[in-house]
């Protein structure tokens, strides 16, 4: 019997010791190694209130801020020399 065979063989035997759980969770790993992509994590992340804090609430005018900011650095750009 070949490495490779006898490798799949042990894997084979912890697997029936696996929960529910963890079969889940090695199939993801499975599935990553045999697509060549790494593994992912699969939390979702919320962004909610990032920029809490930061200032952006003491704008009374946020379209209007962010036009200018444009304006000027659209400027900055034009005026820049090659």
């Amino acid at each position: 019997m070949n490495t490779a065979a006898i490798k799949k063989t042990e894997i084979i035997k912890q697997l029936s010791r696996a929960s529910e759980r963890d079969l889940d969770r090695i199939r993801i790993c499975i599935d990553s190694v045999l697509t060549g992509s790494g593994p992912t994590d699969q939390r979702s992340h919320s962004l909610k209130g990032i920029w809490k804090g930061k200032g952006f609430d003491q704008l009374e005018d946020l379209e209007k801020e962010v036009k200018q900011v444009r304006r000027k650095l659209g400027d900055s750009i034009l005026k820049r020399e090659p």
